[in-house]
């Protein structure tokens, strides 16, 4: 895979009150956590661009820097 390419390949355990970059599942509308945001919403997402497995849809995206952003979990959330 490319420098600039990033894989998603899992679903990530989501804990209430941490930061995530996500991004939207375009078949189902449903939010995809793609990582950790250690910055906490501070910094952009960095990478160019990203093939995520969909656990929603079970199929594969890929998503540009400018369709991922940051968000803080909350209880309940199921990304």
């Amino acid at each position: 895979m490319d420098d600039d390419k990033f894989y998603v390949p899992n679903r990530l355990e989501i804990k209430p009150g941490a930061f995530y970059f996500v991004a939207k599942c375009p078949i189902t509308k449903k939010i995809l956590a793609i990582e950790r945001d250690p910055d906490r919403g501070s910094n952009p997402y960095s990478h160019a661009d990203t093939l995520v497995s969909c656990h929603h849809c079970q199929g594969r995206h890929r998503f540009e820097t400018s369709d991922i952003i940051p968000c803080q979990a909350s209880e309940g959330d199921d990304w």
